[in-house]
């Protein structure tokens, strides 16, 4: 009978240990995912914070007292999203990310069909790192204004800083069809010439050349590509 309940007191207190042990890694990887989050905010206020330094005083003056400005309107007209999005706007442009996703997310709020938000505040998001937010936010512009072009572009960078070429290229492609702008079919081209596939570079640089044909600049690529194409043997 001893034996059985001296078995059952180390059965006991190993489990005891095992739990305690299970509770302490618990603990320690919340205390490092929380030490981990602190320590990136602390670098995003440290680059926020380098950013404005590096601002011309001037500008930086000038920006301020557009803020203060709009705050005093804001006061008076609390739910015109237009003072809203350009809160936000100048907030980002001081590098102020968090201030300037407040407003935002506040213009939004009070025109959820506000495109020009959404592709601001996509911007906004991007700056602080939260890229998946940031994704949204862009697809979001496009939904409420499939031909605001600069969303486009906004989310193909967005796909080609984390190296996902074929998002990218589909978000060119989807704005070309959608707008048929030569400024998409330009950038496109670039892109495409960078992954040297200087055929189809041309393609596109001929399509933004029917819809600028005055444009000498367009001319000039075409024929620096086609040049290059031939050296390389590209077809």
């Amino acid at each position: 009978m001893n034996n059985h309940e001296d078995i059952t007191k180390k059965e006991e207190g190993w489990m005891s240990r095992k739990q305690a042990w299970i509770l302490f890694a618990v603990l320690f990887a919340i205390l490092v995912g929380v030490l981990w989050y602190l320590y990136a905010q602390k670098q995003q206020a440290l680059v926020t914070q380098e950013n404005f330094v590096q601002l011309d005083p001037t500008f930086i003056e000038k920006t301020q007292k557009n803020i203060a400005q709009l705050k005093q309107l804001i006061e008076e007209n609390p739910n015109d999203n237009n003072l809203w999005r350009t809160l936000g706007t100048e907030y980002y442009a001081l590098g102020e990310y968090a201030n300037a996703q407040e407003a935002l997310y506040k213009a939004v709020e009070l025109n959820t069909f506000d495109y020009l938000a959404y592709a601001n505040l996509g911007d906004v998001q991007r700056a602080m790192g939260d890229l998946v937010v940031a994704e949204e936010s862009y697809k979001k512009a496009i939904a409420r204004d499939p031909y605001y072009t600069p969303s486009y572009v906004s989310l193909a960078e967005l796909y080609l800083s984390q190296n996902e070429t074929a998002k990218a290229e589909e978000a060119y492609q989807a704005g070309i069809d959608v707008t048929s702008d030569s400024f998409l079919m330009k950038k496109y081209a670039v892109l495409l010439e960078e992954l040297a596939r200087y055929s189809d570079a041309i393609s596109y640089w001929k399509l933004a050349q029917e819809k600028e044909p005055e444009n000498a600049l367009i001319a000039d690529e075409i024929k620096r590509l086609e040049a290059l194409a031939g050296v390389t043997g590209t077809e």
